[in-house]
């Protein structure tokens, strides 16, 4: 009787290290984890700081949903000067991080250096990119979103963005602009 068990015990005990090998090789191949992002992203003039922030919610079977916020702190010396630039690869660097795919919702700040909004025609750019401002949420003077433009990580999204994650933007010469 031990021989009946014996093959199935062998197998399972040789598939747990392959799955554990293959699960290594699932590993995201592009974009860039949250901490090197953002030392990456505080070497460009414009930016003086920038945090991500993950956030899981409940776990829904062996899954649980994941929103991802980059909060980007702009030096005083810098404006918005192209909106559908800057939102455009705000959105893309924050489809780069692969630290957790976001499942609910990506969220983008631009903040001044005291923590307030930057201002900037954000209406415009999300229209030019194809969304309805209607459908984005916005939040507005909220400890821990300041500003924060956050879309739903749903097919639309996934269509604009291309599949998760993706290669890192570089910065739009564009995009700001020294006052």
């Amino acid at each position: 009787m031990t021989g009946f068990w014996t093959k199935p015990l062998r197998a399972a005990i040789t598939a747990v290290p392959v799955l554990a090998l293959a699960g290594c090789l699932l590993v995201p191949q592009h974009g860039q984890s949250s901490d090197i992002l953002e030392t990456s992203l505080e070497k460009l003039g414009p930016v003086v700081d920038a945090t991500v922030e993950i956030t899981y919610g409940p776990y829904s079977g062996l899954t649980r949903s994941a929103s991802t916020t980059l909060d980007i702190v702009l030096s005083d010396d810098y404006s918005v000067a192209d909106p559908e630039a800057v939102l455009r690869w705000a959105l893309q660097t924050v489809w780069s991080i692969n630290d957790e795919k976001p499942t609910t919702t990506v969220g983008v700040a631009l903040l001044n250096p005291d923590g307030t909004m930057v201002d900037w025609d954000w209406e415009s750019a999300v229209t030019a990119l194809g969304y309805d401002p209607e459908d984005i949420r916005f939040y507005l003077g909220l400890p821990s979103n300041h500003g924060e433009l956050t879309f739903s990580a749903n097919d639309a999204l996934v269509e604009k963005m291309g599949s998760w994650p993706a290669d890192v933007p570089p910065l739009p010469e564009s995009a700001f602009t020294e006052k």
